[in-house]
């Protein structure tokens, strides 16, 4: 296939709710009251159109993650 015709995907810059949520494997609800506890970023309100900026969330992500696993890690049993 010629370079030309192949066609590459295009980054995401941005999410609606939905489909952050889905991106996160969690249901919109959920997706909003972790939004209303801090845990995921502000929407960003452009023309009456709210969208979840992608690095904010997969940042948010991480910490929530990188969170969880150090909780984890302290909680272990196994741990001497």
């Amino acid at each position: 296939m010629k370079a030309a015709t192949m066609k590459r995907p295009i980054e995401r810059l941005a999410y609606r709710r939905p489909e952050a949520a889905a991106a996160l494997g969690v249901s919109e609800t959920k997706f909003s009251e972790w939004e209303q506890r801090g845990m995921m970023p502000r929407a960003i309100v452009i023309d009456g159109c709210r969208l979840y900026d992608a690095e904010q969330l997969r940042y948010c992500w991480q910490m929530l993650k990188d969170q969880k696993t150090a909780e984890f890690d302290s909680r272990n049993p196994y741990d001497t």
